[in-house]
């Protein structure tokens, strides 16, 4: 054995020893005086937390609070991406500062942000659209991150922002070079970004993408926690969990085609009550509505045909 190879195995004897001492030494228990003092500060925290945008979502999940970890997930294709950008797009107009790594959507996140601005549908967003005026948002693509080191670093070296979105937290959890495990690699992640979420005092979002088999299902059956991936490190670190579903349309015998109405589960919420929120798309658009807004259009939509039935002299 060489001198170089002998002085690699002293270190690491002497590092596993260490680390045995550490994990040895007895736990001290909280007083309920620093549980009252740590509590005292998370409701400053929640009191300064942007809220959602949507009515009805605050109801349940009051904002999003600082120091939170949210995990978004849902069916393939079911509108996540859009789902965070009506997110972004309602805190920034709070004037709160967002910070949004578009790491799937890259440059295109563009134009759900446009098409949220300017409330137009896919097909109608023009050249001039895609100039939005949103001057408290930060995008960074996936050009510029390639690991998850990169990203943390950046959200450390910038001012706090009121919500941090990771779109999508796959890109950091599945390296094949890396010779720990797929969960062992979430469950590092998760812990991770979690600590940085409380050293800033940021909300952060991260979409997460079901677990393989569980991504498109024909029988309107919405995910649950265990079918998101990674989901024990999920479930057992995460602050709250929304899982976005979206109905079928009854007239495709397939199942394949997705309703612009649905839900968003909340089936985990640290601060507030779990539930679920009746959401809609509109149509062919990445605008996302909750429940009080959908009402008020249907109020409308009744109303406007109220008054053209008694024009017509229909009698209802």
């Amino acid at each position: 054995m060489n001198e170089d190879t002998r002085e690699k195995l002293t270190k690491r004897l002497v590092t596993k020893q260490v680390k045995k001492e550490v994990d040895s030494r007895p736990v001290q228990p909280k007083t309920l005086a620093e549980l009252a003092e740590e509590r005292r500060e998370e409701r400053v925290m929640e009191a300064v937390a942007p809220n959602t945008g949507y009515e009805m979502l605050d109801r349940h999940i009051k904002g999003w609070i600082p120091g939170h970890l949210y995990v978004l997930t849902g069916e393939t294709n079911a509108g996540k991406t859009a789902a965070a950008c009506n997110f972004s797009y309602r805190v920034a107009r709070q004037d709160k500062k967002v910070l949004y790594f578009a790491l799937e959507p890259d440059v295109g996140v563009i134009e759900y942000l446009a098409g949220i601005y300017h409330r137009k549908t896919w097909d109608n967003i023009t050249d001039e659209d895609l100039d939005i005026d949103l001057p408290q948002m930060t995008v960074f693509t996936k050009e510029t991150h390639s690991t998850l080191d990169q990203l943390l670093a950046t959200i450390e070296s910038m001012d706090r922002q009121d919500l941090v979105i990771i779109d999508h937290i796959g890109y950091f959890t599945n390296n094949p070079s890396d010779k720990r495990s797929q969960v062992q690699q979430e469950s590092d992640a998760i812990k991770r970004i979690i600590g940085t979420a409380k050293k800033k005092k940021s909300a952060i979002m991260i979409i997460a993408h079901p677990r393989k088999g569980s991504g498109k299902n024909k029988n309107n059956d919405p995910l649950m926690m265990n079918d998101i991936s990674g989901s024990a490190a999920f479930k057992q670190d995460a602050t709250d969990i929304i899982i976005l579903h979206k109905q079928k349309l009854e007239s495709d015998k397939f199942g394949l085609t997705d309703s612009p109405d649905g839900f968003l589960l909340l089936p985990k919420v640290k601060t507030g009550l779990t539930g679920s929120v009746k959401i809609r798309f509109i149509r062919n658009s990445a605008v996302m509505l909750d429940e009080s807004e959908i009402n008020k259009i249907d109020g409308v939509s009744r109303h406007n045909q109220d008054a053209l039935d008694i024009f017509s002299g229909v009698a209802r």
